[in-house]
């Protein structure tokens, strides 16, 4: 059932239970300098200022409080003093300190003077080279925990301890938590933190800012998360804050309740100053809009509102990086005060010592609160008006009207005191002349002086709310217990002061007992009970409540409900199928390899009181695998090899097996059904022993060995030869393997007449060989083997040609080779040969020659051929004796002629008249050529007809020069 909180008239922090009949007074704290409030008796009162702040490496250890209460009633120091009195000095309570709490910023209060303050993020690491503390809080989990990121702490208004009121969803990230005015930075991982929060006095709810998603969540008066409400961009879910402009932080309820504002945060990079918004609520202070569900932290149980939001007002630019809206507070008239909190990197992780303001914003007539009144002015340093720390609030002083109270830093001038300042409402100041405060208080102790760089938020207290009154609504908080054992009718109710009467009935309408009850279940299922409460409430009326209290009876006793494996090799525990949904099994059973032995102990609990019989188990294991009394038979050695049948025993085995021998080698996988079984083959060896490796398949590590031999095989040979490779060349023969016998080999190629102990026979001619092998014993094995001669190559050539001088003639060479096959072409002699190196030359030879070719093969075989020229070196010369020049066309010239291809030239050629007169002279010239012969004519004269002599040199192609001499008549 929904949880609600019932109190009782309000002596203490505690909320009290049935009839309100046990009530306990809790002790305050006894070094409070003032007085309780006389209505609440709460340790905050009219006047008294809630602050929290930062603290420093610098600070002693004992003073480092993340929270104070400051008293604002009578008269406060003159301004700027630090050398306050005990009475107005900070008060902090043990629990207080940051290691407890951690850092804090938002603080609100409720009408019974409980204080609550959030966890953040929002602080420097460093102030001037002083090292800040920052951490969250011890109470709330740690240091960086996730749940401290989100809480909300309750410091009780009576005792003053601090408890988790209530955590807000957090995603851890990685963020860098950075310094303004120093060097230290450094990483965290852990939620961002919370905002700010205010505390509704009409509808008694809670309104919370959570930096993590950017929504504002509504509380009830236990902490219960009762909604929330996601305002400008929809959040996406991932871990950290959403962008700057979407976070929201200050947060304050209009004085009619009817809206809900919150400021934003300034985003550098988009040019969005921080903002003030609002958004509508319900009467009853539920938030107006449409649920919308889409992303939701994990195990939310709450809807989701969107709707419009209403901006009033963006704050002007600042000096610095960021800007956050960090506390809002309306005062009486309705004027709405904003503390503008500042950092100097564009993150939420940091804060400045200065660069802050406090404006007043007022209502420009249509709801709208877009009229800047004034910003206050509190130092008269190089700043300006830029020392808030954001936090504002007021106090209604009974001595001297209303007052606003500011968070500050360097308040008059740069080296006042950091803490709060109070200042007559309204009193602005300008630039460089601020307006001077009823009084400027230091969050820290006199002896410790002013902690510069540190400040928070502050919330002064207005009054207690103690007229009678009736809860806003009672609820019971549902119960699981264990068989036999007794419990209590408990409820608790939301708001209120005033005794309820309360009546529990059954489920059959029956008034029952609400202490002391005792129910019995046996069976794993739990059983169900359900519990009527009706509350009635009576001041001038009777106000009756009502609600109802489930109770889970769980069994104690879980033997019944499983049952126990236990196998050598496999151990289980199997709960029945039943009680699944009810029980759970504590422990690991262990993967059991093949040598494992042990016990492991387990545990039943069950899923609703783990704690009802928490029963342990007990399981033994004992898994020893184990091949044993085998037996191998050796079966026939032939040809060398053999087969071995193979036979044992095995224990806690698999399914199959895997064989492998002493060299590694796999010979096989079989089942364990198929034994007996053949192994092999083998190859005999007389002299070696051989290893068997059997290996479980499914179970690791189980395996075994087992040997047998040596075995004798009767021997066999294998034998190769290597032909010759050109005729009356030499061969090979090598025994290429001998299976069986006992080694050392002797060899023989010659029936045995004589051994070597090589197998290699090199240089042998073709023929039959007869190859015998002996053993170490002398057994021996014979076998025939040839080698045979190889073909012969042969080069085939016509034996003679008889040629003229000059002639050519075509070589055709025949061989028993294929062309591919010939190795090298050689001829002897080259001259007169158109190749050297080919098959098929031509040859013209110039006398009477021998050639001879040798051809080799490509294994290096030669053969050769000779072929003879017979050469007619006759001359082939013809002159005429007589031409006739007339012109005719017909032996009009004189000129030489020869056989085409014997004349290399005609050297010289000269013809003579009887008188010896040279007539004609050609040199260096071809016979059979016209143009160089003798026209008749002589100094372009024709001659009469006439004898005339002639003489020719002509040098032939085979080098000779011959003279030749005669006449010729010039007929005409």
């Amino acid at each position: 059932m929904r949880a609600l909180i019932y109190k009782c008239k309000r002596l203490s922090s505690l909320f009290f239970l049935g009839t309100c009949s046990m009530i306990s007074l809790q002790a305050q704290p006894s070094d409070l300098p003032w007085d309780v409030d006389p209505e609440c008796g709460s340790i905050v009162t009219i006047g008294i200022a809630a602050v929290s702040c930062g603290t420093s490496e610098t600070i002693p250890l004992s003073g480092r409080y993340a929270f104070a209460l400051i008293d604002l009633n009578g008269a406060l120091p003159a301004a700027g003093r630090l050398d306050v009195s005990a009475l107005q000095s900070a008060y902090h309570h043990p629990a207080w300190h940051i290691d407890s709490i951690g850092n804090v910023f938002g603080i609100t209060m409720d009408h019974e003077g409980n204080i609550y303050t959030s966890a953040s993020s929002n602080y420097s690491s460093d102030f001037w080279f002083n090292e800040s503390v920052i951490r969250y809080g011890e109470i709330g989990g740690g240091v960086d925990d996730l749940s401290a990121a989100g809480t909300v702490y309750k410091l009780d208004g009576i005792t003053a301890q601090p408890t988790v009121f209530s955590v807000l969803p957090q995603q851890a990230y990685t963020f860098t938590q950075t310094t303004c005015e120093g060097v230290v930075s450094f990483q965290r991982t852990t939620g961002p933190g919370l905002g700010n929060l205010v505390f509704s006095f009409t509808n008694h709810y809670y309104y919370v800012t959570n930096f993590e998603d950017g929504r504002i969540y509504r509380l009830d008066e236990a902490g219960n998360i009762l909604d929330s409400y996601d305002p400008l961009q929809y959040d996406n879910g991932q871990p950290g804050p959403p962008n700057f402009e979407d976070v929201s932080y200050g947060v304050d309820i209009s004085n009619d309740d009817s809206r809900l504002f919150f400021g934003t945060v300034s985003n550098p990079t988009t040019n969005v100053g921080a903002r003030v918004y609002s958004l509508d609520l319900n009467p009853d202070g539920s938030f107006v809009g449409t649920i919308d569900n889409t992303t939701m932290p994990a195990g939310a149980t709450w809807d989701n509102y969107v709707g419009a939001e209403q901006l009033h007002y963006e704050i002007p630019s600042s000096n610095f990086t960021m800007s956050y809206m960090a506390d809002l507070e309306f005062i009486p008239n309705g004027d709405l005060m904003v503390g503008k909190r500042q950092g100097c990197q564009e993150t939420l992780h940091t804060s400045y010592n200065h660069g802050g303001r406090t404006f007043l914003l007022q209502d420009n007539g249509s709801g709208i609160y877009s009229s800047l009144d004034g910003i206050f002015y509190t130092s008269n340093g190089f700043i300006n008006s830029e020392n808030s720390y954001g936090g504002v609030s007021y106090f209604d002083n009974p001595n001297g009207g209303l007052e606003f109270v500011f968070s500050c830093a360097d308040i008059l001038s740069e080296e006042g005191p950091h803490g709060i300042v109070t200042q007559d409402a309204y009193n602005y100041g300008a630039p460089f002349a601020p307006a001077s405060p009823a009084g400027a208080i230091s969050y820290t102790s006199p002896d410790i002086g002013d902690a510069k760089g540190i400040g928070g938020d502050v919330y002064v207290f207005k009054e207690c709310d103690n007229e009678p009154s009736c809860p806003l609504q009672v609820a019971t908080t549902d119960l699981t217990v264990c068989s036999g054992d007794g419990f209590d009718l408990t409820f608790v109710a939301q708001g209120g002061n005033t005794e309820l009467e309360a009546i529990w009935t059954d489920a059959n309408g029956d008034e029952v007992e609400t202490t002391g009850i005792s129910l019995i279940n046996n069976a794993c299922a739990p059983a169900s009970y359900t519990y009527y409460l009706t509350a009635n409430c009576m001041i001038d009326s009777t106000e009756t409540f009502m609600d109802s209290m489930v109770v889970t009876v769980v069994t104690n006793d879980l033997t019944p409900f499983f049952t126990v494996v236990e196998d050598p090799c496999f151990i289980d525990v199997q709960i029945d199928p039943d009680c699944a949904d009810y029980l759970t099994l504590i422990g690991d059973i262990p993967t059991i390899s093949v040598g494992d032995s042990g016990t492991v102990v387990l545990q039943l609990v069950h899923n609703s009181v783990p704690s009802c019989d928490t029963l342990e188990i007990p399981l033994n294991y004992n898994c020893t695998c184990l091949l044993t009394d085998f037996i191998v038979v050796e079966e026939n050695c032939q040809d060398g090899t053999f087969l071995v049948n193979l036979d044992f025993e095995q224990i806690n085995s698999g399914d199959s097996f895997t064989v492998v021998d002493q060299d590694d080698n796999e010979l096989g996988t079989w089942l364990y059904d198929e034994l007996p079984l053949s192994i092999g083959p083998f190859v005999g060896d007389a002299t070696s022993v051989y290893t068997l490796n059997i290996e479980d398949n499914q179970q690791i590590g189980c395996a075994a060995t087992t040997t047998f031999g040596p075995i004798y095989c009767s021997m066999s040979i294998q034998t190769a030869a290597q032909n010759p490779i050109c005729v009356d060349g030499t061969g090979t023969l090598e025994i290429t393997d001998v299976i069986g016998g006992l080694a050392p080999y002797m060899y023989s190629i010659d029936g045995g007449i004589s051994f070597s102990d090589s197998p290699l026979f090199n240089n042998l001619p073709a023929g039959t060989y007869d190859v015998v092998v002996q053993d170490a014993t002398g057994a021996e094995v014979e076998n025939m083997e040839v080698i045979f001669e190889p073909q012969d190559l042969v080069v085939a050539l016509e034996t003679f040609v008889e040629l003229e001088l000059g002639d050519s003639y075509q070589l055709n060479i025949q061989t028993n080779i294929p062309p591919g096959q010939i190795g090298t072409i050689q001829w002897l002699p080259t001259t007169g040969l158109s190749c050297t190196d080919c098959l098929n030359p031509v040859a013209t030879p110039f006398e009477t020659t021998t050639y001879t070719v040798i051809i080799t093969d490509i294994n290096g075989c030669e053969a050769e051929a000779q072929i003879e020229f017979r050469v007619d070196l006759s001359e082939a010369i013809y002159i005429p004796n007589v031409f006739t020049p007339d012109g005719d066309g017909v032996n009009d010239l004189f000129y030489m002629f020869a056989k085409e291809g014997t004349v290399r030239e005609i050297r010289s050629f000269l013809i003579f008249s009887r008188w010896g007169e040279t007539v004609y002279a050609g040199y260096n010239f071809q016979p059979n050529d016209p143009a160089r012969g003798w026209d008749g004519t002589h100094r372009g004269e024709p001659m009469n007809p006439a004898v005339f002599a002639y003489f020719a040199i002509v040098e032939f192609v085979d080098g000779r020069e011959v003279l030749y001499e005669g006449d010729v008549t010039l007929a005409r």
